[in-house]
């Protein structure tokens, strides 16, 4: 499993499979290999309000591609 790959299931764990395909500009972004602005939009989202920390490591790894 690639490092983006596991933000995904980072976050579906964390919000639930329905609420990750609620996060529609992040998964846009990641489609199109967008990792910069996959990130901002994570950060963006309400759930990187409630968890900062945990997001800005998801927005990390999205942009670094090493598992943080």
């Amino acid at each position: 499993m690639t490092s983006n790959a596991g933000v995904l299931e980072n976050v579906g764990f964390n919000v639930g499979v329905g609420g990750l395909l609620a996060f529609h500009r992040t998964l846009s972004c990641m489609e199109a290999g967008d990792w910069n602005g996959a990130a901002t939009n994570l950060l963006q989202s309400k759930a990187a309000v409630q968890l900062p920390a945990r997001y800005g490591r998801l927005a990390q790894q999205l942009t670094t591609g090493v598992w943080v």
